[in-house]
């Protein structure tokens, strides 16, 4: 080999060796694009799935178009159930309830009927599926659309809406809702089925959006015994009149709440109440002479520290021989109670307003309340 022929054979060698290391910085750099491309799409796969459960748990967003179906599913049977106990008790404002339900799309995503159906679509056991169980839920979301409750069970700490937690809470997925926090069931009807009897969510931090009560409570109407709601300032509605068909209603709580506006005419037509606890509220107007159609069984009436005014009933007061209680101070009403109130064997306190030590039989006197800028 000569000279020439060494020093091409070095210029090839040369050569061959940088294209390899060209194609090599090329290779490493498709390949890094690759994993950089792969990357991105698992991140934005992750974010997709991620939005979508996040979509799925909050109650308050828009459903998707899947979660649509489910809704309508769940809106379906319960209309199967409401058609069902339209037949058995031919009452209108279940035919009411039915046509409700039977339109769900027209409703506000954040409604807390909506709300209800998208729990029980999405979460639920479809087999657990009840009008008890809707009714509850709706009640649940229609006093908690702030998250102001306190508590859903007696010692857990989780939220509400868990799933997974064995205490009970209210909203539980895997427990029937006589198990929930604050409800009390019996037997009913013959058929052993479970029934809710009462409901107590005192003290709870409920508190009210639309400034009403679902009318989805009357769906509890052939069972609910005890309504016991008090304590929970920031709950403000007024005491509508569909109230009168909760007749197997024995005590009513909504003390220290705002409940506001007048004693209803269809609240005197509950004949089983035994006990009306209405004191420290909003509440104005008269007491009804409609009162004494509850002389049968009304044992407790505390409407006191309210802004009531009128006649009192006195001979309709008067008329309650089973009462134990009468609390109404701290109001306005335009007379004193007559003596007629003290032939009452059974009543062990009488607290009013004492106008010049008038009060014949009282165990508790107060000074009359001074008028304020809104009466």
């Amino acid at each position: 080999f000569n000279s020439n022929t060494i020093h091409h054979k070095r210029i090839f060698h040369s050569q061959a060796s940088a294209n390899n290391n060209k194609r090599g910085k090329k290779d490493a750099g498709l390949r890094a694009s690759y994993l950089c491309a792969l990357l991105l799409w698992l991140i934005i796969l992750t974010s997709i799935v991620f939005l979508q459960q996040k979509n799925e748990g909050d109650n308050t967003t828009p459903p998707t178009r899947r979660q649509w179906k489910k809704i309508k599913a769940v809106a379906d049977k319960l209309e199967g159930l409401l058609q069902k106990e339209q037949d058995d008790s031919s009452s209108e404002h279940i035919l009411r309830l039915r046509q409700f339900v039977k339109e769900p799309l027209s409703w506000d995503s954040s409604s807390p009927q909506l709300q209800a159906l998208r729990w029980l679509g999405l979460q639920d056991d479809k087999d657990r599926l009840s009008l008890q169980r809707y009714a509850l839920a709706v009640l649940y979301y229609a006093t908690n659309s702030k998250h102001t409750w306190i508590q859903c069970c007696p010692t857990c700490k989780t939220p509400c809406e868990s799933s997974g937690d064995e205490q009970q809470p209210v909203l539980s997925t895997n427990h029937h809702v006589c198990d929930w926090y604050g409800i009390t069931c019996s037997t009913d009807g013959g058929d052993g089925s479970m029934y809710v009897r009462s409901l107590e969510w005192k003290g709870n931090g409920l508190s009210s959006a639309d400034e009403q009560l679902p009318k989805e409570l009357l769906l509890l109407a052939s069972s609910l015994e005890l309504l016991w709601l008090p304590e929970n300032a920031h709950l403000q509605f007024e005491i509508p009149s569909w109230i009168g068909k909760l007749t197997k209603l024995q005590n009513l709580s909504l003390y220290e709440t705002s409940v506001e506006g007048t004693i209803p005419s269809e609240l005197y037509q509950l004949t089983e109440l035994r006990a009306i606890r209405l004191y420290s509220t909003n509440l104005i107007g008269s007491i009804s002479t409609e009162i004494g159609q509850l002389s049968k069984h009304l044992s407790w009436f505390w409407v006191q520290s309210n802004r009531m005014t009128g006649q009192l009933p006195t001979t309709e007061l008067a008329s309650l021989t089973n009462l134990e209680g009468l609390a109404i101070h701290g109001n306005r009403f335009d007379n004193e109670l007559s003596s007629e109130i003290c032939s009452l064997k059974k009543l062990e306190l009488l607290w009013v307003d004492c106008i010049g030590n008038k009060c014949a039989c009282c165990t508790k006197c107060f000074s009359p309340r001074a008028p304020s800028k809104d009466m």
